[in-house]
């Protein structure tokens, strides 16, 4: 794409507005002499929309990327209305429902045309074949619609992820536009998966167009709150990635930067998790939010505008407890089906530590580093993978991240109910002091070699090797000729020691 922001932008709003003024026919007939968009160019702008909203870019400016986002949600309301307008096969509802259940009823001067049309057609098919007439069906094609069911998927999915982004004008657009197309009346906007319930969860009330309904979508405590709660409309196998949009969207705030914006989502997704937990559901809910947030890990690997605020999302639930092993229901299962919970359950902590460590590796961003290091050090307890990777992050060559892991190391061992001390190894609880005393009185800033004609001046590889030795941990013989190779230079000779330090200044820009 075309790197400057302005040009995008710009691009993006000629294409709705030509698609505007050139419309659809009815029907998808276009008249002799006319000029109208096809299905396929609607799908395209569509796409186009949506892919727009994955547009992240930052300069100097900050993100100009929401620019274009403001700008393709703002669109996909006009080419919803255009794409319903256009369909004479859609149905139109009802105006006054009161149920859940959505009926709907064809109007009848669009429907007769098209009924004469079929049997007429059908008539002459079986005439010409020599066939007898076989019964009209009982629901023939009215033409061609240009909305669909999984058009309309798409849609709400991308509006509730950006409904739940860090940016205020962001989420008041995105809220905007879903409450327009969810009370809309003329037209109608079909295919909304529990349109009821979901407007029920986002307190919108049925009629449009009241300012009195209106709400302010940019403040972060009416927002994340009403947005949670959908997570229990969507919370099952059909709706599961808009499920998942949800998260994806909240996973941004939680980890963000913005005090107002981190308290609101974080206070809204632990409240919705304490609330699940309490009543069992036989972890349904959790199970959703388990695997959402995996699927982030794996759909963005690498890619630090999402994964730093995933790991400041794990490091919160897990610091509350949201992912540890729930007591049983009342209504006891069997032995079979707490074994498929407790292997599930560990899979997840495996799975999880696999990819924490995965962005560990060739990182160098202190931040990030940092955040792996808390995250792993709640997982300590579920997975001894993570044991290891704490151990080589002690021998970092930042030394402020080896300061970070070692304080989250130690931490851990103070809080730890003896599952660390539970292990093979000299670590046991009667030496939890040692332990404890070589994390607190290393200086993890210091030379990474000790002097080699001073043995009282151990250096910061050598604690770490006592500590791998005490927990029974074999580091990899890449991770210890890494941490050798971090003090020396071509030739063997060794570096400067403030050559880290110096290196570390330059990644945090200063």
């Amino acid at each position: 794409g075309v790197p400057d922001p302005e040009t995008r932008k710009s691009a993006l709003q000629s294409l709705v507005r030509v698609a505007r003024s050139i419309g659809v026919v009815p029907g998808g007939t276009t008249p002799a002499g006319t000029v109208s968009l096809t299905t396929d160019m609607v799908r395209q702008v569509f796409d186009t929309l949506i892919h727009c909203l994955e547009d992240y870019a930052i300069d100097k400016r900050g993100d100009v990327g929401s620019w274009i986002r403001a700008v393709a949600i703002e669109s996909l309301e006009d080419m919803c209305k255009i794409a319903v307008e256009g369909s004479a096969g859609i149905p139109q509802h009802f105006a006054a429902e009161k149920g859940e259940e959505q009926f709907c009823i064809v109007p009848q001067k669009e429907r007769i045309p098209f009924l004469d049309q079929e049997v007429a057609k059908n008539v002459e098919a079986a005439t010409m074949a020599g066939q007898p007439y076989k019964k009209y069906p009982l629901c023939p094609s009215y033409g061609k619609t240009f909305f669909d069911a999984e058009m309309c998927r798409r849609v709400l999915l991308a509006l509730l992820r950006q409904l739940g982004e860090k940016l205020d004008a962001i989420r008041s657009a995105a809220g905007r536009v879903l409450q327009n197309l969810l009370c809309l009346r003329h037209p109608r906007i079909p295919f909304v998966p529990q349109r009821y319930k979901l407007m029920h969860s986002l307190l919108m009330s049925r009629s449009s167009g009241d300012d009195n309904d209106a709400v302010n979508w940019a403040v972060p405590s009416v927002t994340f709150p009403r947005l949670v709660s959908c997570l229990d409309i969507y919370c099952d196998a059909t709706g599961k990635i808009l499920f998942y949009g949800i998260i994806a969207g909240l996973v941004i705030s939680v980890g963000g930067l913005t005090e107002g914006v981190v308290k609101s989502s974080s206070s809204a997704l632990l409240k919705w998790c304490a609330e699940k937990k309490k009543k069992g559901d036989k972890e349904k809910h959790i199970v959703m939010l388990r695997s959402s947030l995996l699927h982030l890990f794996n759909k963005h690997k690498k890619d630090n505008r999402v994964i730093l605020p995933l790991l400041d999302t794990l490091h919160l639930l897990f610091s509350h407890g949201v992912f540890d092993q729930m007591p049983p229901p009342k209504d006891k299962p069997s032995d079979e089906e707490q074994q498929i919970v407790a292997n599930n359950l560990s899979s997840f902590y495996t799975d999880i530590t696999s990819a924490t460590i995965y962005e560990m590796k060739g990182c160098h961003s202190v931040k990030k580093l940092s955040a792996i290091a808390r995250l792993l050090a709640d997982l300590l307890q579920f997975c001894t993978k993570a044991m290891e990777a704490m151990l080589e992050l002690l021998g970092h060559a930042y030394p402020i991240v080896r300061k970070v892991a070692a304080h989250e190391l130690y931490m851990r061992l103070l809080e730890d109910d003896g599952t660390l001390f539970s292990r093979s190894g000299e670590a046991t609880a009667e030496n939890r002091d040692v332990v404890s005393d070589l994390l607190l009185y290393t200086h993890w800033d210091g030379e990474l070699e000790g002097d080699a004609h001073n043995a009282a001046a151990a250096g910061v590889c050598e604690t770490r090797n006592e500590l791998a030795r005490m927990f029974d941990v074999k580091l990899s013989e890449k991770t210890v000729q890494g941490t050798a190779a971090a003090t020396k230079g071509k030739g063997g000779i060794k570096k400067d020691k403030f050559e880290s330090y110096s290196s570390l200044v330059r990644d945090a820009g200063r």
